[in-house]
């Protein structure tokens, strides 16, 4: 995994993630029940016990996996990917979260009324397993990407700055992360 590195120094933050495929399964399943049972973490352990090798069925089951939700969802991306192809610069501004009080489709919702396609607003948005779940979705955040001319990363930079400016403060984004308070017994 690491062997395309050669003589260059691995990224301090990649540890982690490069150490569980190398531990044996059981000193990565004891880490797991560790961290969860006396650090009372269940985030870690569900993603350490995923760090490991994967057999050629679980390759494949998670790449048909990857390609289901990609049949649906690449569309969303095109603006991203025409910014990426003609190398402009860009960035993303957190605005505000999804809420799903707030952020339900409206009772008045027609598939295709706005002039857009049929077929992707009902895979968005209605179904049974709908793209969009305001509820599953909850607290997500919500973003403005900005772009640039080619070589104007300086500008995207500045006026990203003037846009979080404008916006003031939102309880998230730039200054506002607060470490996680912890209870004692």
């Amino acid at each position: 995994m690491l062997s395309h590195l050669d003589s260059d120094p691995m990224e301090d933050s990649l540890f982690l993630v490069t150490l569980g495929p190398r531990l044996p399964s059981f000193v990565r399943k004891l880490a797991c029940w560790i961290a969860k049972t006396f650090l009372g973490d269940s985030l870690f352990p569900r993603f350490f016990s995923l760090a490991r090798e994967k057999s050629v069925l679980e390759f494949t089951d998670f790449t048909d996996q990857r390609i289901r939700s990609a049949t649906y969802l690449s569309v969303l991306a095109a603006a991203t990917i025409t910014y990426n192809v003609i190398n402009s610069p860009g960035g993303t501004i957190p605005v505000t979260r999804i809420n799903s009080d707030t952020d339900n489709l409206s009772t008045d919702f027609v598939v295709g009324a706005s002039g857009r396609s049929k077929m992707f607003e009902t895979r968005m948005y209605l179904g049974k397993n709908p793209v969009y779940d305001p509820k599953a979705m909850e607290g997500i955040p919500i973003g403005v990407q900005l772009v640039g001319k080619k070589w104007e990363d300086e500008k995207v930079l500045a006026m990203m700055h003037v846009v979080d400016a404008a916006l003031g403060l939102r309880g998230f984004g730039p200054g506002s992360w607060e470490p996680i308070k912890t209870v004692s017994i």
